[in-house]
């Protein structure tokens, strides 16, 4: 006769509370701060990427060819940009939306002088609107031909110096541990935190996997495309450390240390620069408005005035127009001088 064993009370559904603490494992995961920043940046490059392509088939394989190689400087600047797409492509989307911007800026300018300019004047300013389309399509073939790669080049820059330390640190104890150089590239690329050399890494497993380079060849190109001359050092000693048989983890413990004592010193710099912007705040945007409002404030009380201008107007002029813009390029200032996480 066979006795069974009956189940505690509870044993065929766990207790609420139990449920309680499984809940938060078994919603979904909402994507982290890198992910986001991860999937904004391809959103940008596909869409840059779908621009140069629309502008590339616009054009025609020809004459983007032609206006690539006059455009040299592109193939410099792209790589360091971290922009994926071709010189030719890239030429063609710098010309068209130029053209673009500049037809744009013709046509609005037409209709404000057709509802405002009488028919005596409008012939002169229809040559003024050619001078300001003209304008246009130079501004903006400058900003996306010099400005605007410069300006992604700066921010992978600020980027990756700012993560240099830690991965360098990271890569010596890798590398100690008996890993090869190019797994410490593969598990680096695989890092969601560190946003700017994780990039670095995955180019360089590109080229060794799929574009069939050595290690010393895809180095090479990482340091060519590098915006950074402290990354470019840092690859560059790795090539010779890889190439002479020297030990690769004591080099990199080398690169942490200096790169550490250069952070501090950028620091100690930023800390300076950051009190003289204070005392030009302090002054710009507290004593001289002061100076200024009693000096108007009197002006106003004795009926007098400058250039013609009542010192009230100027009064408003400088609360709602100059001290807006004083402290609008303070800021700026202040956020080209900082160093960038």
């Amino acid at each position: 006769m066979r006795f069974w064993r009956r189940k505690p009370v509870g044993a065929e559904h766990p207790p609420k509370e139990k449920k309680k603490r499984l809940l938060p494992f078994l919603r979904r995961r909402e994507p982290t701060l890198p992910t986001r920043k991860r999937e904004e940046k391809k959103k940008s490059e596909l869409t840059i990427a779908s621009l140069c392509n629309f502008s590339y088939r616009l054009l025609g394989p020809e004459v983007a060819s032609y206006l690539g190689s006059k455009l040299g400087g592109l193939r410099r600047s792209l790589p360091r940009a971290g922009l994926l797409v071709t010189v030719d492509a890239y030429a063609s989307m710098v010309v068209v939306f130029s053209s673009i911007i500049a037809a744009i800026a013709f046509v609005w300018g037409l209709l404000i002088a057709i509802l405002t300019v009488s028919p005596e004047a409008f012939l002169p300013a229809l040559f003024l609107l050619f001078g300001v389309a003209a304008i246009a399509w130079a501004v903006s073939f400058v900003f996306l031909y010099a400005v605007y790669p410069a300006i992604k080049a700066s921010n992978r820059r600020a980027l990756l110096e700012g993560e240099l330390p830690f991965v360098t640190s990271f890569m010596s104890v890798l590398i100690e541990a008996g890993l090869t150089p190019e797994k410490v590239f593969e598990i680096i690329s695989m890092i969601e935190a560190l946003e700017g050399f994780s990039w670095e890494a995955r180019m360089i497993v590109r080229d060794i996997k799929l574009l069939g380079r050595d290690l010393v060849q895809a180095l090479q190109a990482a340091a060519q495309r590098s915006p950074s001359p402290l990354l470019t050092n840092l690859f560059e000693g790795m090539i010779s450390t890889i190439t002479s048989g020297g030990d690769l983890a004591g080099y990199l413990r080398m690169e942490t240390r200096d790169t550490l004592i250069l952070r501090r010193i950028i620091l100690r710099q930023f800390i300076d620069t950051l009190g003289i912007i204070a005392e030009i705040q302090m002054s710009a945007v507290v004593v001289f408005p002061l100076l200024m409002i009693i000096m108007l404030g009197l002006m106003a009380m004795m009926g007098g005035g400058i250039a013609g201008l009542n010192p009230v107007f100027l009064m408003r002029l400088m609360i709602y127009v100059l001290l807006p813009m004083i402290a609008a390029i303070l800021l700026l200032l202040t956020d080209a001088v900082s160093p960038k996480e």
